[in-house]
């Protein structure tokens, strides 16, 4: 469920579901909309591979 609400970046309803802790539980629920925005972001491609181990993309190179 959270995979798919992030997905369609429904921040709304993730911050209902979410259980406020220390500094979050004087926040509006727009305001841990807007927190939990923030800190969500995508990968970059460098990251994948470093955390997955994964090869470096082949370039492929013009032959004249």
């Amino acid at each position: 469920m959270i995979t798919v609400r992030l997905l369609m970046k429904d921040y709304a309803h993730l911050a209902k579901c979410l259980v406020p802790m220390g500094e979050q539980i004087d926040m509006t629920l727009d305001e841990r909309a807007e927190m939990l925005r923030r800190h969500t972001r995508r990968f970059s491609e460098e990251e994948i591979r470093e955390k997955f181990k994964l090869p470096e993309p082949k370039t492929k190179t013009k032959s004249t």
